[in-house]
């Protein structure tokens, strides 16, 4: 079996009130990787706060992602990713 692939991840927008109070953070969550590359069942799993959460959750539901494979057959898989705000 192989483990998905993101093959497009736009960044997430940086909260304002986040940016306003020049806080970073990382938010973890857990999501599912469909057979079509598609993901459903974002959810926190680790929060940041002061919308970093909100914005991580919408920005990786319209990631793309090559599925987990089965032998030849794109299979449904349950991961984990880390989203990082940090001021530049």
């Amino acid at each position: 079996m192989t483990h998905p692939e993101v093959v497009w991840s736009p960044d997430p927008s940086y909260p304002p009130e986040a940016r306003d109070k020049h806080l970073e953070g990382t938010t973890v969550l857990a999501l599912t990787v469909r057979p079509d590359g598609s993901v459903e069942n974002v959810q926190s799993v680790l929060e940041a706060g002061t919308g970093m959460d909100a914005a991580a959750r919408a920005a990786v539901a319209a990631w793309k992602f090559k599925p987990a494979m089965c032998g030849s057959d794109p299979v449904t898989t349950d991961i984990k990713i880390e989203v990082e705000f940090r001021l530049r």
